[in-house]
């Protein structure tokens, strides 16, 4: 099966960037559940990348920001479903969704 540019680039940011063990994929159903619970509409590679990765841990795009010193924040973890759920409730921004956290 071929796979898409979106799928090729989740699978190398994956393999350059993961670290840890693997995290359990997220089903279909339970990304409609965040959408409809929160109200928002997710794009189709959050989507997609939660569906073949989960939420995954990858402290390692740090060190590529450091050595081109560039001014973007990282992303260390993505957040398990529970956790996207609550962060996003306790922001308070409606059409936000709290998927990650940046060191």
């Amino acid at each position: 099966m071929l796979m898409t540019v979106r799928q090729l680039l989740h699978r190398h940011f994956i393999e350059r960037f993961q670290r840890g063990e693997m995290t359990q994929a997220v089903s279909s159903t339970a990304i409609e559940q965040i959408a409809s619970m929160l109200n928002v509409l997710l794009p189709a590679s959050y989507r997609d990348f939660l569906e073949t990765y989960g939420p995954v841990y990858t402290p390692d795009i740090l060190d590529l920001i450091v050595l081109r010193n560039a001014r973007l924040a990282d992303i260390q973890q993505f957040q398990s479903i529970e956790d996207v759920i609550d962060s996003s409730q306790s922001i308070e921004a409606k059409g936000c969704l709290a998927f990650a956290w940046a060191h």
